[in-house]
């Protein structure tokens, strides 16, 4: 029969046996969280064991530029439902892009067919009561194309984004960007390009030039 002392050295070893293992789960699953966490952070592709989508849904990510501006890198992803119908694919993000990095400001959508190209053009508009102020005093131009950090971010989250030139699904094969019904005069620091190339979009403009790992 083993004594009571033996008896407490024993209690208070396994008390501390699992005390040891809890700290090592919770360290475990800290790290699991936070590598998770880390990696959709730095716009890695979420696990598709960690997300179930319906099978007509897809994960589409956003662009930006990095913390220091210098270049353009995944930033978040958002969910399309509509993958298989090109335009309302489209039309989808187009909206969710807008509510989530763009104050949701009004834009229209238009699709047409050139020489056998799908090509959308989106036009940028003010809200109403934006309507005859002085251009620098417009949302779009206040808040996001002023100076040209501001334009480059600007530009590169709209053309980026919306062309999605790594996705293997069908998609449009030309952008084209007006601002209250023109191109070109949306920036302080030169303005939109008439049309932007799904195929060549991301390397003529070098916005990931400064860092190719950030390339989709």
């Amino acid at each position: 029969m083993p004594t009571k002392i033996a008896q407490d050295v024993n209690l208070t070893m396994t008390r501390r046996a699992i005390n040891r293992l809890g700290l090592i789960t919770v360290f475990l699953i800290g790290m699991l969280a936070g590598g998770s966490w880390m990696a959709w952070w730095r716009g890695a592709a979420p696990s598709k064991n960690l997300v179930s989508l319906p099978s007509n849904a897809v994960l589409l990510p956003v662009y930006g530029l990095n913390a220091r501006g210098l270049c353009g890198q995944r930033v978040l992803y958002l969910t399309i439902e509509t993958k298989d119908d090109v335009q309302k694919g489209f039309a989808e993000l187009l909206e969710k892009l807008l509510a989530e990095k763009f104050s949701s400001l009004p834009a229209d959508l238009a699709f047409s067919q050139t020489a056998g190209k799908l090509v959308a053009t989106v036009n940028l508009r003010n809200p109403e009561w934006a309507q005859g102020r002085d251009f620098y005093q417009q949302p779009w131009v206040k808040y996001f194309n002023m100076g040209t950090t501001g334009s480059v971010a600007t530009e590169l989250t709209l053309v980026e984004t919306l062309l999605q030139p790594a996705f293997g699904g069908r998609w449009i094969d030309e952008l084209r960007l007006r601002y209250e019904g023109k191109f070109g005069d949306l920036t302080d620091h030169g303005g939109l390009e008439e049309k932007y190339l799904r195929t060549v979009g991301r390397y003529q403009k070098g916005w990931f030039n400064c860092d190719p790992q950030a390339i989709p």
